[in-house]
């Protein structure tokens, strides 16, 4: 009788060491979601509510979903009141969010950054916020190093490839490059991959640059899927390609998984 008595004790104890959020939050923050994700820690009942654009099926997360910027109403607002807000750099939201009064706001700034500094920043800003999560956390950093060792061993591509925000529509190219951000911003800075010379985030392409093209190298297209979609990579006419991901344009550990499924494919079909 003893023993049943001890272990049901168990049992009731455990949710109280269980990882969790320490107090009510919404996230506008696409980083901080991703990273909500990685550590199981959606269906928490302290997580009020996440961003609408943020890469999540409604299977994971069942709560309210918000817009940002423009997008938050006055209404919106006032649910916010007493709940940490996090959301990334945005001078329309941090304005929004100090008009309505608010003052537990969390501003993520990523900029510069690529996919690993962008999830090990979120991880550390989190973790004030987070209780009795260090299994979790160690085991969502050990995983992104292991997936950082992995792309870095990779053999660096022979002829540059350039990335596009968008996808590609029969010969018509997106009219912004992806040159320092992201994925790709990680595949230069490590000589991965050679790209667009620039130290601009995003460069409008021009006829002249297009002109100068040999055909050898590979224009990219990227483009997000929803939810519940599995990773693609096409081929085009010539040497052009689109790739799609969910999260591929999430900054975050969303990026991370894409680096990896586009890094394994792009093997097997060059």
């Amino acid at each position: 009788m003893k023993k049943a008595f001890s272990l049901l004790a168990l049992l009731w104890a455990l949710p109280i060491f269980a990882c969790q959020i320490k107090h009510e939050i919404i996230s506008l923050s696409a980083p901080v979601t991703g990273v909500l994700a990685e550590l199981e820690l959606l269906d928490d009942s302290r997580l009020k509510g996440i961003s609408l654009f943020h890469p999540i099926d409604k299977k994971s997360f069942k709560g309210e979903r918000f817009g940002g910027g423009v997008f938050l109403a006055q209404k919106t607002l006032k649910a916010f009141k007493d709940k940490t807000v996090f959301f990334d750099e945005s001078g329309e939201t941090a304005r929004r969010l100090k008009q309505a009064g608010l003052t537990k706001t969390v501003q993520i700034k990523t900029r510069g950054m690529d996919p690993f500094e962008v999830t090990e920043k979120t991880l550390k800003i989190l973790e004030a916020h987070l209780s009795n999560c260090p299994t979790e956390v160690l085991r969502l950093r050990l995983w992104a190093a292991n997936e950082k060792q992995y792309l870095l061993a990779q053999k660096k591509l022979q002829h540059p490839i350039y990335f596009f925000l968008g996808e590609i529509r029969g010969n018509k190219l997106p009219e912004l490059l992806m040159v320092n951000d992201g994925p790709v911003l990680f595949w230069t800075r490590n000589d991965r991959i050679r790209s667009f010379d620039s130290s601009l985030a995003y460069v409008r392409w021009g006829e002249k640059w297009r002109k100068a093209l040999t055909g050898k190298e590979a224009l990219v297209g990227i483009s997000e899927l929803k939810p519940g979609n599995k990773f693609e990579l096409h081929k085009g006419e010539g040497r052009l390609w689109n790739v799609k991901d969910v999260g591929a344009l999430t900054p975050g550990p969303s990026q991370i998984r894409f680096m990896r499924h586009f890094t394994d494919t792009w093997k097997e079909k060059n």
